[in-house]
């Protein structure tokens, strides 16, 4: 009788806490880091700092390979943070949403054509198409190599 009432409270929060775990990894995946954010970051803490470091270093035990007992010697060392370097800020495209949905492949002709949704237009492509100014450079079984404005792009299925 015991057990059966801690498992009325053991189930739930179980349900409980593989939820919270579920939920914090979907919304994880979901965060856009842009890198117009870190490029303004870098700039702003480009100053250099000089910071003087002392130390002492105690070897006041026998060498083990002398036998002799090693001097003390003070270091001093100064360091100068450098500055980050600097990032080419690229103009950032707004690539279209590309899907890559699959590969089908003719074997008496060899032809490979893919399945590719783009903006929400389903296509089926070939290597060297065009459409909608994106170019298929490369297909691969799991992935594609697309261009678009001379910027090239993996897109994995």
């Amino acid at each position: 009788m015991k057990n059966k009432k801690s498992l009325y409270f053991l189930i739930p929060l179980v349900v409980i806490v593989w939820g919270l775990i579920v939920y914090k990894i979907i919304n994880n995946k979901n965060e856009d880091y842009s890198t117009t954010n870190i490029a303004h970051n870098l700039k702003n803490n480009q100053e250099t700092q000089n910071i003087t470091d002392t130390f002492k270093l105690l070897a006041d035990y026998n060498d083990p390979f002398l036998g002799k007992i090693a001097p003390v010697r003070v270091i001093s060392k100064i360091q100068k943070k450098q500055s980050p370097p600097k990032v080419e800020e690229k103009k950032l495209l707004n690539w279209p949403k590309i899907v890559y949905g699959g590969i089908i492949k003719n074997k008496s002709s060899n032809k490979t054509v893919i399945i590719v949704n783009i903006n929400g237009i389903g296509k089926l492509m070939s290597e060297g198409e065009i459409f909608n100014n994106i170019r298929i450079k490369k297909i691969y079984k799991d992935s594609i190599i697309a261009e678009f404005n001379n910027e090239t792009k993996k897109i994995v299925k």
